[in-house]
């Protein structure tokens, strides 16, 4: 991701590495919950690997750069490892953001589709 501190040049930009990105869903779901996305970024898929302590129904959503919501879904996941993949073939490269979020709280993430 990039950011202009400027409208003349010369930019200044920052550059964020992304790689696996592993998130730790403290004080927000739990205290162990974890969330990886592998890989990232990617070219057509990717997978979301989420540990919990305990099941729960979450909403999952994607935003693009501007904040527009590109994905929404409902998923009931179990206790221990889940295995979300994740098809961004309708997209367009770029910074996308994800969101987990329950009753509990939210984890978000990024995510760069690299086509």
């Amino acid at each position: 991701m990039f950011g202009i501190n400027d409208l003349e040049p010369p930019f200044n930009i920052e550059v964020i590495p992304l790689g696996e990105v592993t998130t730790s869903i403290e004080n927000t779901l739990s205290s162990t919950s974890q969330i990886k996305v592998y890989p990232n970024p990617f070219y057509l898929e990717t997978t979301f690997e989420i540990q919990l302590d305990a099941a729960s129904t979450f909403q999952f959503q994607v935003f693009d750069i501007n904040g527009r919501e590109v994905k929404f879904e409902t998923l009931q996941l179990n206790e221990g490892i889940n295995l979300i993949p994740f098809n961004g073939s309708n997209l367009t490269k770029g910074f996308y953001t994800y969101r987990f979020s329950n009753l509990r709280g939210y984890i978000t993430g990024k995510m760069i589709i690299a086509k």
